[in-house]
């Protein structure tokens, strides 16, 4: 599996998202939380490869600010349910 672990608003594309094999059957869910753990995006139940399905560096509308935030990943592959913890970091 590929996911982006750096996100730049004007460099990388528009959304942190997921790119994967063809072996996964569907994002289960997508999940990004700050540093206190507040839940600023989620997307459940979507096709990968499919950027605007991602986080587009925004909570409610508004930019947040430049930092790290964890992502929290859970996906269906050949039937089986699988999860993945990791950190994006927005730079502006």
């Amino acid at each position: 599996m590929r996911y982006r672990d750096c996100f730049l608003v004007w460099w990388c594309d528009e959304y942190f998202t997921v790119f994967i094999s063809s072996d996964i059957d569907r994002i289960d869910a997508l999940l990004i939380y700050d540093r206190w753990g507040n839940l600023i995006f989620s997307n459940n139940s979507f096709e990968p490869n499919e950027p605007s399905q991602g986080w587009d560096g925004t909570r409610d509308g508004r930019s947040v600010e430049q930092g790290v935030y964890v992502y929290y990943l859970e996906y269906t592959v050949n039937g089986r349910k699988e999860k993945t913890v990791g950190s994006v970091t927005l730079i502006k």
